[in-house]
């Protein structure tokens, strides 16, 4: 009785050591797993990161260029007060240029 209750102990100790093996590799490809798509997730935060520093550039740069713009739109706006005043002005002197002449017109006759 005795032979056969340690061929059971055996057998069940290999079983245990079966099942030890077999739960090592599960975790060890888990693991192999878990790091390769966290290379794979580290790689794109990477690339996220080289295209917001990207974006963030080209930002930048069309904030002056609406600066730029803006000051030119208000220099351009300036210009054009100044025309329409002068206009104003001329077509003021126009009429009383004619007004002066039709006046004096009248004056003759």
């Amino acid at each position: 009785m005795t032979y056969r209750f340690r061929k059971g102990v055996n057998r069940g100790m290999s079983n245990s050591i079966i099942w030890a093996v077999l739960v090592f590799f599960v975790v060890a490809i888990t693991e192999y797993f878990t790091s390769t798509k966290l290379r794979r997730l580290s790689e794109r935060i990477r690339q996220s990161e080289e295209q917001t520093a990207e974006l963030q550039g080209l930002l930048n740069q069309a904030s002056e260029q609406e600066e730029e713009v803006k000051a030119e739109s208000e220099k351009l706006m300036t210009k054009l007060a100044t025309i329409r005043n002068i206009n104003l002005n001329l077509e003021r002197t126009l009429d009383r240029a004619q007004d002066q002449t039709i006046a004096s017109g009248e004056k003759e006759s």
